[in-house]
């Protein structure tokens, strides 16, 4: 007996020693509860969801972690005003899972709930999973889904086969959950007056509903200025990345030049030998992915520090939206915001990271964030109300050239740590804002017209409505741009009102009662300009720049911005006086700003330089001449001789000498004269663009006294006249709006002489196009 006895504990040692660890039993206590989420566009709207502890419904969604073969308790707690269950698609099913079943009005038993319920206002009910499955699940509401889950009930559960394993065989160094889901305002109002379901009422299914979700949610937020990255990242990181889908919308997120290794789905390994590599996801309802990204190992010299950007291609991107970012890198420059005066500050570009920045939170999380070195940052600057403004930016340490110098948004580039203040000033009567007084704005483009003025009345009928005028420039009358505007802000194009680059620009602002009574007025405090797509700045016959001598080196310089088209080529010219040909010099890249040029040996007191635009087409972008007639003095030792008193340039490098018409001839030439002109630009294939500027070139003998231009729509059958009494051969021709749409399109020069005889006649080579 004894020796049986001893092989018995012997054979029960054994078995001790050979069984699997004991099974761990995880318990979570989650409260299902009503709550209210502020969206980025001021809306508050009533959700559900599930909680740990005190936190609030979405913030943020539960995340439960757990090791596979363990068991999962979840205690839930019901404070909503109908029953509530949970279930987890992929685990199998939970111990005592019994459907609740109810009758409908047909008396036939409908299912309500997959599994037992935790009662409404305060029931409680106890849910158990044995011996989890390693993968990434959905928890949610298992009690009328269609409904509850886009309240908000959902969680996620991550279970890995061990640390650091997602799955047998596949590791990873970090992971990233991203749980999409998305919001209806009007289903989740419905449901929360309790109307919803109602036969009488306007929401009395979820088909009546027309589910039409407006908000969508990454991890149970929707994207804001203020929103964290979703991961710090270094090269050389295996990153799992956990996607659940819990809106009833299908979602693709997509990390764009990124490669995803996908490993799983639903729970569901795939293959090791069958693992799509792609850029998106594809997430139905309900589903869950899992997927590997792998961060590039560092290189030598190592890679720059970058952000990748993730978001949905359905465009789940409304209200802040399903996006986010990854941040690759260690180097982070910091940037502070402070606020002086009733305003507020967040920053418009990604990757946010400052958010609603105020007198009250300088100093706090809104108003500082750290960025990748050399990242720009676009901060706007919002005032409390319509009596402020923004007056001011000011920047420490300042850049060379300095940054936020206007009034517009602030782009700061985080080259070093910076601290950026925004000022703003409350006014108690009408005061213009900006442009008020030396910016500079670009002539082809919207520009923002703000001002400030006393709160309108409450109500909406009684406003204040404004009348803006425009100045071209000192002793020139305000012209009106906007009638009776209402709010604070107009979007003017001056391009569009046939006004020109100018620097002596001003605006007049007038605020009118409901009566129409005049209640106040304002000027900029200076003028302003308006600056071109094209600056020819020298040599621009400007006082005070450096002259040009003689036969001696000089870089001619323009700025040129971008332009649509983009401009492709440039052409250089020269001309010694206004009645002396036009020389082409060269063709340039416009983008260089600079050309090396050897003026002339011959002085002159009346030069000046052209230079066209020309995109990949030929066709003419822009044109600018030197603002003025400029010298060309000789140089030491060296004899002047009149420009004037020089014969012309020869004319190969322009084109064709035209002949002029017989009948346009009244007097014959003056002997070695030049009795010929001819037409430069437009000369045919051009695309002009309506209500903008483009200057007209011609060159002509010395005999012409003075130019007429004519103009035809239909390709020279009919001519109108564009402009007489020229005595240049240059002429800024603000093409009408009314001529937008023309596709045979010719121009015309005629030359007169002294008493007024016609001497040539040139026109087009081909039409061009006014757009």
């Amino acid at each position: 007996m004894r020796t049986l006895h001893g092989i018995i504990l012997g054979i029960a040692a054994a078995a001790l020693l050979l069984a699997p660890p004991p099974i761990q039993a995880a318990t979570y206590d989650l409260s299902a509860t009503a709550g209210t989420v502020v969206m980025p566009d001021g809306a508050a709207v009533p959700v559900w969801g599930l909680v740990e502890g005190t936190n609030l419904p979405l913030t943020p969604v539960p995340v439960l972690t757990e090791t596979a073969g363990n068991s999962l308790v979840i205690n839930l707690t019901n404070e909503l005003p109908e029953p509530v269950s949970l279930v987890i698609n992929g685990q199998g099913a939970q111990g005592g899972m019994t459907p609740v079943f109810f009758a409908d009005a047909d008396g036939r038993q409908r299912v309500r709930s997959f599994t037992h319920e935790a009662g409404a206002d305060g029931g409680t009910a106890t849910y158990t999973w044995p011996n989890l499955k390693p993968g990434t699940y959905l928890i949610s509401s298992g009690t009328h889904p269609a409904v509850q889950v886009p309240m908000g009930l959902y969680a996620v559960l991550k279970v890995d086969a061990a640390t650091g394993e997602a799955y047998p065989g596949q590791t990873y160094t970090r992971d990233l959950t991203l749980l999409f889901s998305e919001l209806d305002p009007a289903l989740n109002q419905a449901v929360t007056s309790g109307i919803y379901g109602d036969p009488s009422g306007a929401y009395p299914t979820a088909l009546k509903v027309g589910y039409s979700p407006k908000y969508f949610l990454l991890n149970g937020r929707p994207w804001s200025a203020s929103a964290p990255a979703l991961a710090n990242l270094t090269a050389g990181d295996v990153v799992l990345l956990r996607m659940l889908n819990a809106g009833l919308r299908p979602r693709t997120p997509i990390l764009p030049g990124q490669a995803l290794t996908m490993i799983a789905e639903d729970g569901n390994p795939y293959s090791l030998d069958f693992q799509p590599t792609q850029s998106s996801a594809d997430l139905v309802a309900g589903k869950t992915l899992d997927a590997l990204l792998t961060i590039a190992p560092p290189t030598d010299p190592p890679a720059a520090d970058i952000y990748l950007p993730l978001h949905d291609r359905m465009l789940g991107l409304a209200g802040g939206g399903m996006f986010g970012t990854l941040v690759v890198g260690t180097s982070a420059t910091q940037l502070t915001v402070a606020v002086a005066g009733p305003g507020r500050v967040s920053s418009t570009s990604l990757p946010g990271g400052i958010a609603d920045c105020t007198t009250t939170t300088a100093g706090g999380l809104n108003c500082t964030a750290g960025y990748l070195t050399g990242t720009a940052v676009t901060l706007r600057a919002i005032p409390d109300g319509l009596d402020s403004a923004l007056t001011g930016w000011s920047v420490s340490p300042n850049s060379d050239p300095p940054e936020c110098t206007t009034l517009g948004d602030c782009v700061v580039t985080l080259d070093q740590a910076k601290t950026v203040t925004a000022t703003f000033t409350t006014f108690p009567a009408l005061a213009l804002v900006t442009p008020n007084g030396g910016e500079q704005f670009p002539f082809d483009a919207t520009l923002p017209i703000r001002w400030v003025a006393p709160a309108d009345p409450a109500d909406p009928a009684q406003a204040f409505t404004f009348d803006i005028g425009c100045s071209q420039g000192p002793g020139s009358p305000f012209r009106l741009i906007a009638n009776r505007v209402a709010g604070r802000e107009f979007l003017w194009n001056p391009a569009a009102g046939n006004l020109r680059p100018s620097t002596g620009v001003r605006l007049a602002i007038i605020s009118y009662d409901a009566a129409g009574q005049i209640v106040g007025r304002d000027t900029s405090d200076a003028p302003f300009t308006l600056v071109a797509p094209l600056q020819l700045t020298y040599p621009n016959g400007t006082a005070g720049e450096p002259s040009v001598v003689a036969g001696a080196p000089l870089a001619i310089t323009w700025n040129v911005r971008l332009t649509e088209p983009a401009a492709y080529r440039a052409s250089l010219w020269y001309q010694t006086a206004p009645t002396a040909p036009w020389a082409l010099i060269a063709d340039v890249d416009p983008a260089l700003g600079t050309y090396p040029w050897t003026a002339p040996s011959a002085s002159t007191a009346t030069a000046r330089i052209a230079l066209t635009l020309y995109d990949g087409a030929g066709n003419a972008i822009a044109t600018d001449t030197s603002d003025a007639p400029f010298g060309i003095g000789a140089a030491p030792g060296m004899l002047s001789v009149s420009a004037l008193e020089t014969a012309p340039a020869p004319r190969a490098a322009l084109g064709t000498r035209l002949t002029p018409e017989a009948e346009a001839v009244s007097a014959p030439a003056a002997a070695g004269e030049v009795s010929d002109l001819l037409l430069l630009l437009p000369n045919g294939g051009e695309v002009l663009a309506a209500e903008t500027h483009f200057i007209v070139l011609w060159q002509a003998s010395a005999a012409a006294a003075s130019f007429a231009l004519d103009y035809s729509l239909d390709g020279g059958e009919n001519w109108r006249s564009l402009a007489r009494d020229l005595d240049d051969t240059q002429f800024d021709w603000v093409i009408d709006a009314g001529l937008r749409g023309s596709r045979s399109v010719l121009l015309r020069v005629t030359a007169f002489g002294a008493e007024g005889e016609i001497l040539a006649r040139d026109q087009a080579d081909e039409p061009f196009v006014i757009d």
